[in-house]
C-alpha cells in the first residue's frame, strides 16, 4: 500500500463551534472535485494513503481536489451528541465550497460518504457538476437500521473501548473489529463514542430518501460497487430512477476490497475526465456560436429580421463621441 499523505491541512470554522479539517490541492483554476470518505475513516486514509492513489491521480489529471474530514472523524471536531452530526455534515461541505469560492464542483465518495454525497446533490443540485458514488448509494430503511445498530456500543470510556471491552476480546472475537478501528492506518485515533453519535444521526437524517428526492438529481451520476458487496443493491436500484446514470460492478470484490480496487480508481477518473471534457467542449461550442453571431454583417441581421435597407450602427463610428 502506498503511503502518500495529502497536505497541507486547513481548518474551516463553523458557527456552532465545530472545526472541520480539510485539504485544498491542485491548480486554483482546475475543475474542483469534492472527495468524501467513508464511515470510520479519514480523508488521507481513503484518498491519500489508499492503495489506489485516487487523490494523486486526480491531481495528475489537472483537477483541483477539496476533501474534508467529516465531523466525528480524523482532525475534525467531535461530540457525543447526535444533533451535532446529520445534516450539519452536509452544510459543512456547502460552507467549505463558499469559503473557497467554488460555485460548482464534481463529487466523488465512498460508502457513507456516498450517502452524504447523494443527499448533498439532491438538496444542493446547483452546486454539483456530477457525482461518482461507490460502495453505497440510495440506501433504504434496512441500511438505516444498520447504522442504528452501530449506535449500540458495548461500553466506552472517553470514546475508547472500556477496560471491560479489552478484557472481553479473549472470549468475544466480535469485539476485535471495534478495538482495531481505534487505530487507523494513517495514524489517526478514532473516537468510537463520537462515531456512535455519527451513526445515529446518519440513520435518522441522511438515508432512506424518497424516490422523488433521488429523481431530482439530474446531473451525470456514476455508481460503482463490488460484486460481493451487500450494499451493491443501493447502487443497482438507482438504475431507471436517475435520468443520467451509469453503473459499474467490480468482479469478485466485496465492500472493503472495491474501494481500494484499481478498477474503482480507473472508472472514477475516466468518468470525471469525460464529464469535464464534455463540459469544456460544450462551452467552446457555445462561445464559437456567439462569436459567429457577432461577426455577422449588420445588414445580414436586418435581412434575417425582414427589415429593408442598410443597418444602422449600434456603436459610435470612428471620430464620434
Amino acid at each position: 500500500m502506498q503511503n502518500t499523505r495529502l497536505s497541507p491541512e486547513l481548518t474551516l470554522e463553523r458557527p456552532d463551534g465545530a472545526k472541520i479539517r480539510y485539504l485544498d490541492l491542485g491548480p486554483p483554476d482546475g475543475e474542483p472535485v469534492l472527495l468524501l470518505h467513508p464511515f470510520l475513516c479519514t480523508t488521507n486514509e481513503q484518498w491519500g494513503s489508499g492503495s489506489t492513489g485516487i487523490g494523486k491521480a486526480l491531481l495528475d489529471k489537472g483537477f483541483r481536489i477539496v476533501a474534508a474530514d467529516l465531523r466525528g472523524h480524523g482532525g475534525s471536531s467531535k461530540s457525543y451528541d447526535p444533533a451535532f452530526y446529520g445534516k450539519n455534515m452536509v452544510e459543512d461541505l456547502i460552507a467549505l465550497l463558499d469559503q473557497l469560492g467554488i460555485e460548482k464542483c464534481s463529487v466523488a465518495a465512498y460508502s457513507m460518504g456516498s450517502e452524504i454525497a447523494i443527499y448533498l446533490a439532491a438538496h444542493h443540485l446547483s452546486r454539483v457538476n456530477c457525482l461518482c458514488v461507490g460502495g453505497s448509494g440510495w440506501s433504504d430503511k434496512e441500511m438505516a437500521k444498520t447504522y442504528l445498530n452501530m449506535g449500540k456500543p458495548c461500553g466506552m470510556v472517553d470514546g475508547l473501548p472500556s477496560p471491560v471491552c479489552w478484557a472481553r476480546i479473549c472470549w468475544y472475537p466480535c469485539c476485535c473489529p471495534c478495538l482495531c478501528y481505534c487505530c487507523r492506518p494513517d495514524g489517526e485515533i478514532s473516537n468510537l463514542k463520537a462515531l456512535v453519535a455519527v451513526a445515529l444521526a446518519h440513520a435518522r437524517e441522511l438515508v432512506d430518501l424518497p424516490e422523488q428526492t433521488i429523481q431530482a438529481i439530474t446531473v451525470p451520476v456514476c455508481g460503482i460497487s463490488g460484486e460481493k458487496d451487500k450494499e451493491k443493491k443501493y447502487l443497482e436500484r438507482m438504475q431507471g430512477v436517475l435520468a443520467n446514470y451509469e453503473y459499474t460492478m467490480i468482479p469478485k470484490a466485496d465492500h472493503m476490497q472495491a474501494g481500494n480496487h484499481k478498477m474503482f480508481k480507473d472508472t472514477l477518473i475516466a468518468f470525471m475526465v469525460k464529464v469535464r471534457d464534455d463540459s469544456r467542449q460544450s462551452q467552446v461550442q457555445i462561445l464559437n456560436e456567439h462569436k459567429a453571431l457577432a461577426l455577422q454583417k449588420p445588414h445580414d441581421l436586418k435581412a434575417e429580421n425582414g427589415n429593408e435597407g442598410p443597418a444602422t450602427a449600434e456603436f459610435p463610428l470612428p471620430g464620434q463621441t
